[in-house]
């Protein structure tokens, strides 16, 4: 992962309301269709759709049409390499 993709992923992240996303998505194993997360984050589909599109876009998300939904899963592997780049190549310094 290359820092344009780090920062791409830590913009996506660095909303209130897609942040609301990926914690509710990170908490259910089978993910969610967008009404599902509408209602638990209380705001509009139409508001949502932006969101959601930020998200698959930054490929911390996966979409799926499930007959006339789309279903949202979390990319766990992508998400989990978010603080393993951040911390790479930092220099440690010994504490005294």
């Amino acid at each position: 992962m290359e820092k344009s993709d780090l920062a791409k992923l830590l913009a996506a992240l660095g909303h209130d309301t897609r942040l609301g996303i990926v914690k509710l998505l990170l908490q259910g194993n089978g993910g969610l269709v967008a009404g599902e997360i509408a209602a638990q984050l209380d705001k509009k589909k139409s508001t949502l759709s932006s969101h959601l599109a930020i998200l698959v876009a930054a490929e911390l998300i996966f979409a799926q049409r499930v007959g006339r939904n789309i279903h949202y899963q979390i990319n766990r592997a992508k998400f989990e390499m978010v603080p393993v780049k951040l911390t790479q190549n930092l220099k440690r310094t010994p504490v005294s």
